[in-house]
């Protein structure tokens, strides 16, 4: 979750610039099957402070864009991808539709998301990223 006032467009691609390093170097020494992956989505909307966390009808978009089919699939498709991100609809068309600095279109793709026993449709798009080089490899170039 993001304060008011937070420039997404600076914020959002150094989070996921930063989730894929994180991985690279988690991963770096690990042979598949054991790399950690990870599914992310993003959202934008009201929540509010809860018992369990935090409430609202954006977190329960947010969780059934990350929990559902295409964006599972996208992750067990290629085995070499280490993250997917998932934008919802909104957010995409807020940022990536613009061509921000690092949130170009390029890789993303449109996925209707139909889930009956939750009573949600949506749309979100989905892009599996590319592992990143580690930390330690950046570092050592000139």
């Amino acid at each position: 979750m993001f304060e008011p006032g937070i420039d997404e467009t600076r914020v959002v691609p150094d989070l996921l610039e930063g989730l894929a390093s994180a991985l690279a170097d988690a991963n770096a020494a690990v042979a598949y099957p054991r790399r950690v992956r990870m599914r992310a989505s993003l959202h934008q909307g009201i929540v509010h402070e809860a018992d369990s966390g935090y409430a609202g009808s954006a977190v329960v978009a947010l969780f059934r864009v990350l929990d559902s089919d295409p964006v599972r699939r996208a992750l067990v498709d290629d085995p070499l991808t280490q993250l997917v991100a998932a934008f919802s609809d909104g957010l995409y068309q807020d940022l990536v539709s613009h061509g921000y600095s690092g949130l170009a279109a390029t890789g993303f793709r449109r996925a209707e998301i139909h889930i009956a026993a939750k009573s949600f449709t949506g749309v979100a798009w989905i892009r599996a990223l590319p592992a990143a080089p580690t930390a330690r490899r950046m570092r050592t170039k000139t």
